[in-house]
């Protein structure tokens, strides 16, 4: 049996990613000085993104669209997320 799954519309879909942004980058600012590696800044992404019901329900939309694993496409956002932090 297939799943049905939501489609969101484009506006939807940039407003979740944008907040999500926000909410990243302002919980790492409250971090203690010590940096974190690369690898524990994407596993921790990938944690939020799987605390937020919406966010999921876009990447499993986005990983149909691009014919890849879900874990493959939230890595790759996770990614980008933290590549867009200001340095």
């Amino acid at each position: 049996m297939q799943k049905m799954i939501k489609i969101f519309p484009v506006k939807t879909l940039y407003s979740i990613l944008f907040s999500a942004m926000i909410i990243f980058i302002f919980s790492c600012k409250s971090e203690t000085p010590t940096e974190k590696t690369r690898e524990e800044q994407i596993a921790e992404m990938i944690e939020g993104m799987k605390k937020n019901p919406e966010w999921m329900q876009a990447l499993q939309q986005k990983a149909i669209d691009w014919k890849k694993p879900l874990d493959s496409v939230m890595y790759i956002d996770a990614v980008w997320m933290i590549d867009q932090q200001p340095k």
